[in-house]
């Protein structure tokens, strides 16, 4: 297939009676666009300064290969440090959060599977909320709260996805699937739904489509107080085998918080927006990201390091774009700054894995507050950040034979140094 604009892409800014900061830094232009700021990026500070650096060995791992329950993990899909420097771990096999003290002793475990309170049909997402509130993704569209000790607090429904799926039910009224994306700091959040297929009546699925996110902010009642922004999605191709699935390297949207902003990534521009509360396009930054075409060995790649319980009829029977994504991962760290993972073949590979772990090591681009590119720099394989503060990262680590670790990895700022 043919790829052009990216989905969400803006069209060219006329620059015309723009105010321009050329500034005395090299490597970067600021101008301004009707009070959007635009940040054109032509090459990274650390070319001119001493790079961030992540530690070579793990600062501290917790797991274990047997032994006490706690420390046995089974699809890990979240990780927070509280204030007072817990680590709260979300473990989807278990159906528990479990936290642990800053030297990796386990303290307390809390949530088991069922539909009560404090308790998940399978755990999913989970985010730190301002004051150490906890806050436990549900796939069932719930929200659970907890407090900085464990104690449940209650449970907001979100979203109207039921347990069972009716076909006809849901060709009619479709179900709303509201995805939370995180925090902002004066206690709302912010979440995605997306659009639904269109089936003909006899619901088959016949031409290519692309849907629609719509990002909103939420109180905690919960109640959607405004939009942000609407864009598009990913699309999605008839495949051969009478299935539905999304075009393999096609771009993406990707989106995280910061206290402030709702940050969204275009991983086929490499374009990066942010958004404030009331939805005004506040901040762009761009830079040159090469172009890399999908090959017949980006194909090879994509099929070997799919799971082997995926047929490779299905696999290479899928619509593949005719371009590698500028990236595949976005995260906001606490300070602020934005990173994004570089986009490799292997990323795009159908695996069982809720929290995907990478072979090899992983390369990510950050940019500051302003939308500065810093530059980049490589975390450890077999590794996926899941929370990055000011002086660590905080993940998942899946060794060869599958079992999992939660670890913290040192990161170092030279040029932030006093």
């Amino acid at each position: 297939m043919r790829v052009g604009r990216p989905p969400g892409a803006l069209p060219l800014l006329i620059l015309a009676g723009c105010t321009l900061d050329a500034g005395q830094e090299t490597g970067v232009s600021i101008s301004d666009s009707a009070g959007v700021s635009i940040v054109i990026n032509t090459a990274p500070r650390w070319a001119t300064t001493t790079p961030w650096r992540l530690s070579e060995n793990p600062a501290l791992e917790i797991g274990a290969v047997d032994g006490e329950p706690a420390y046995l993990f089974d699809r890990v899909v979240g990780a927070i440090t509280l204030s007072d420097g817990r680590i709260a771990v979300a473990d989807m096999g278990s159906a528990q959060i479990r936290v642990f003290d800053p030297t990796g002793k386990h303290l307390i475990s809390f949530g088991a599977e069922g539909d009560g309170p404090g308790e998940f049909r399978q755990v999913i997402g989970l985010h730190r909320l301002p004051g150490d509130a906890i806050a436990v993704i549900d796939r069932l569209d719930r929200l659970h709260v907890f407090d900085s000790s464990g104690a449940y607090r209650e449970t907001l429904r979100i979203g109207t996805l039921p347990v069972a799926l009716d076909p006809l039910t849901y060709h009619e009224n479709p179900p709303r699937d509201i995805r939370v994306v995180g925090w902002l700091q004066d206690g709302t959040f912010l979440a995605w739904e997306s659009s639904h297929i269109v089936w003909n009546e006899q619901r088959q699925f016949e031409q290519a489509q692309t849907l629609e996110f719509e990002y909103s902010r939420y109180s905690m009642d919960p109640s959607p107080l405004n939009t942000i922004v609407r864009i598009a999605g990913p699309t999605f191709q008839p495949h051969p085998m009478n299935l539905v699935l999304r075009t393999v390297f096609a771009p993406e949207v990707l989106s995280s918080t910061d206290d402030e902003h709702l940050v969204l990534g275009l991983s086929g521009s490499g374009e990066v927006r942010w958004y404030d509360d009331d939805g005004q396009l506040v901040r762009i930054s761009r830079r040159e990201w090469p172009m890399r075409p999908v090959t017949e060995e980006t194909i090879d790649e994509f099929v070997a390091q799919s799971s082997p319980r995926i047929s490779e009829e299905l696999l290479r029977g899928r619509t593949f774009a005719d371009a590698l994504p500028k990236f595949s991962g976005l995260l906001c760290d606490r300070p602020g700054n934005v990173w994004l993972r570089r986009y490799e073949p292997d990323h795009a590979a159908m695996t069982l894995e809720y929290v995907r772990t990478f072979d090899t090591t992983s390369s990510w681009a950050v940019l500051d507050t302003t939308g500065r590119w810093l530059g980049d720099l490589t975390t450890p394989r077999r590794f996926s950040p899941l929370e990055i503060g000011d002086d660590y990262v905080l993940g998942l680590y899946r060794d060869e034979f599958e079992v999992e670790y939660t670890r913290v990895y040192t990161l170092t700022k030279p040029d932030q140094a006093p």
